[in-house]
């Protein structure tokens, strides 16, 4: 009983801390780190105490395995600039703090904390292509009117589900939302396509509309997907469960 009320603190602590990152990143893209300190004060010791109650080996190897696959990720999005700080920072608070389920019993995924919590935050930010998608077909006419003729369709169609096209002003207003997606080539623009999070150009002065990529809100991502793994686990062994069904 005990150890269920203080499995439910901690994951209400980190809904509520991780809450409040989210909304700051949708705002401004800036999170206090001091959120990240709190989660590992409160739920570390937490963690501590649950893992000095159990006694059990095989619980601790469970837990260690989760931490050493969530550091590993972390550097790994850090070192390779696919993600930026404050993300990192979220995985490695969840990493230490966050002890294996049992109650998620009908996957191996579940009950690796640090796996599940990043593969729900991947699954979930799947639904952003769509969502990019559906906001250009309806710029379609003019979309792609101020490409070079020679740009590949490729990269066209990459942009539909990756870029966008906003106002010099709109970019200007909300320039931590965006990132600058073409360069000038003659009289015609350049799609840039890239994976990594690149320092923003300062010279670059757009005009008319431009070509922009987002930069995600990843953690509102982790946010949900952490909600998620909290609720049912790891949704990757919801989706082989249900596909075993058929």
């Amino acid at each position: 009983m005990y150890l269920s009320i203080l499995e439910y603190s901690k994951e209400l602590v980190a809904i509520f801390l991780l809450g409040i990152a989210a909304y700051q990143d949708l705002k401004t893209r800036e999170i206090d780190d001091k959120i990240w300190i709190v989660i590992l004060a409160v739920n570390g010791a937490f963690t501590a105490f649950e893992l000095w109650f159990y006694h059990s080996l095989i619980y601790l190897m469970l837990y260690l395995i989760s931490v050493a696959v969530g550091l590993a990720i972390a550097a790994v999005m850090h070192f390779g600039k696919m993600m930026g700080g404050a993300d990192v920072k979220a995985l490695i608070a969840l990493s230490l703090t966050e002890t294996p389920k049992f109650r998620y019993i009908y996957g191996y995924v579940s009950i690796v904390p640090s796996l599940a919590i990043l593969t729900n935050t991947v699954i979930i930010s799947l639904f952003a292509p769509l969502f990019i998608f559906l906001n250009n077909v309806r710029k379609i006419d003019y979309l792609y009117s101020d490409l070079c003729p020679d740009e590949s369709i490729l990269k066209k169609l990459i942009a539909l589900f990756a870029l966008t096209k906003v106002s010099s002003k709109e970019y200007e207003k909300n320039k931590h939302k965006y990132a600058i997606a073409e360069r000038r080539d003659g009289g015609c623009k350049r799609i840039m396509l890239s994976l990594f999070l690149e320092e923003k150009d300062s010279d670059v002065q757009p005009s008319g509309e431009v070509w922009v990529s987002y930069l995600l809100p990843y953690i509102l991502f982790i946010f949900l997907g952490y909600l998620c793994y909290v609720l049912r686990g790891a949704l990757i062994d919801l989706i082989f469960k249900l596909v075993g069904y058929f």
